[in-house]
């Protein structure tokens, strides 16, 4: 299968345009009424307000599931091999998405996914667990359950974002013309993923924060996310599997950024031993990445 280059580029970026833009359709106003459950205004500018999770999750549930039925309808037709030569059709493109793995390999890969991640927060999860008698699939489950913020954090963003921002576009700019490398696949479209995130910078405008706090705030996620972005894009082109990729996503939300001091615990000991952990998790976890099992 062969694209014009160009074409699987602006792809990408349509693809990443109408994500953000999704989400910041306006909400009509007999939607509002019907959703209201009390007579509280709703703040269609505030990323938290119960009914606009709701409304959301809703619309980046219907993007994605329509990325994932027309993107393969798409490259089909932009398909320039000649008539001779063997074409690819929907469903090789829809199966090169990630979402049909063997049982086995679904497994053995989110396994093998988190046992990778454990390591590089081996410090936090022991701290929570040991020191703040935390249990933390306990809650996360409990997150999930009990709050749409929850579902919303954990399930739906990371699915759709690992759906559109890394399965989708790996497979579009790999059938360019180019021809591009793992290296290129690796981190291009990570690009894409960490630019979409500065639309939060919008948001800490309206909430009247100050410029310069909010360029540091821009930058430092668009950073992170660029880096996350090249480890979920390293882990599908590895594996084929975007559920592995998924479960990543929702770890890393879960956990968040490693904290680089125990909040908890003055003995020296126990401090010195978070930052010991700190450290040889990082090593651990880039050497078992280097030689993970993903099949």
């Amino acid at each position: 299968m062969t694209i014009p280059t160009q074409q699987t580029y602006l792809i990408s970026l349509a693809l990443s345009i109408l994500y953000v833009a999704v989400i910041y359709i306006p909400i009509p106003q007999p939607i509002l009424a019907f959703c209201r459950i009390s007579n509280s205004p709703v703040n269609q500018h505030d990323r938290n307000d119960p009914i606009v999770v709701q409304m959301r999750i809703v619309r980046i549930t219907g993007y994605t599931l329509l990325v994932c039925g027309i993107l393969p309808l798409i490259l089909c037709y932009l398909d320039k091999e000649e008539q001779n030569q063997k074409r690819i059709h929907f469903l090789e493109i829809f199966q090169q998405l990630g979402f049909l793995p063997s049982p086995m390999k679904l497994i053995l890969n989110s396994v093998n996914t988190l046992m990778i991640l454990s390591l590089l927060y081996i410090a936090p999860l022991a701290h929570e667990i040991f020191v703040l008698q935390a249990n933390p699939l306990k809650d996360y489950i409990q997150q999930i359950t009990d709050t749409i913020h929850g579902l919303r954090d954990l399930i739906v963003g990371p699915l759709s974002e690992e759906i559109v921002y890394t399965a989708a576009m790996i497979i579009t700019l790999s059938h360019s013309e180019q021809r591009l490398s793992q290296d290129r696949l690796i981190y291009i479209p990570p690009l894409f993923f960490s630019v979409a995130h500065f639309h939060h910078a919008y948001n800490l405008h309206r909430q009247g924060h100050k410029i310069l706090p909010i360029v540091i705030s821009t930058l430092a996620q668009g950073t992170y996310t660029y880096l996350f972005g090249i480890f979920t894009d390293y882990l599908f082109l590895r594996s084929s599997d975007v559920w592995c990729c998924f479960v990543a996503h929702s770890f890393c939300n879960f956990m968040g950024l490693p904290m680089f001091k125990a909040s908890e615990g003055p003995s020296w000991w126990r401090s010195w031993g978070y930052y010991l952990g700190l450290v040889t998790g990082l090593i651990g976890f880039a050497y078992c990445l280097k030689f993970s099992l993903l099949i």
